[in-house]
């Protein structure tokens, strides 16, 4: 408190200080104020590199025996939430994700972007959607079917290999084009 007070004292007689210095001199004039609040700076904004995959909607079934040929990936849970029937569609750099199946599925629906260049293809899932982060895929395309080959998933989390289960739904089966 004492710090303060000698500091607001010490303020007060520099700007008396300041006063008797400019008497006698012509009055300064004020700065003009601008009348009007400059803008904001912008926001960097995250420019999108869409590549050339074929938009549209695409389907597959991806089944038990899926997961028993490549493995089980970890967590038991992962096999009965990711077989069913998936329809990705790919549409302006956003892709949606929608899996049905005879069984319960606790998250049915994921939406997000995609990226990349060539026949590299980056799905970065939007943070909603439950543990998913981003799977980069190779895709090629033969006017029918989508054939993907996850090259990375994540996250990798101790119980789940997403890596693993990325491989049996893109890469078991090709995804028919439907529309």
């Amino acid at each position: 408190m004492r710090r303060t007070l000698a500091l607001a004292h010490m303020g007060i007689l520099l700007l008396a200080a300041c006063d008797s210095a400019s008497e006698g001199s012509a009055p300064a004039t004020p700065a003009p104020r601008p009348s009007v609040v400059p803008s904001p700076i912008p926001s960097a904004v995250r420019s999108i590199q869409i590549p050339p995959i074929p938009e549209g909607m695409y389907e597959v079934d991806v089944t038990r025996k899926d997961f028993a040929r490549v493995g089980y990936c970890g967590d038991p849970s992962v096999v009965s939430e990711n077989t069913g029937h998936i329809i990705l569609t790919f549409r302006n750099g956003r892709f949606r994700w929608e899996i049905s199946a005879d069984h319960p599925i606790f998250h049915s629906l994921f939406t997000g972007i995609y990226s990349g260049t060539g026949h590299r293809v980056v799905l970065t899932y939007d943070p909603n959607t439950a543990d998913e982060g981003e799977n980069t895929l190779r895709w090629a395309f033969d006017g029918k079917y989508l054939q993907l080959m996850p090259l990375r998933a994540l996250p990798d989390l101790p119980d789940i290999n997403h890596l693993c289960a990325a491989r049996v739904q893109y890469g078991s089966h090709r995804w028919l084009k439907t529309g």
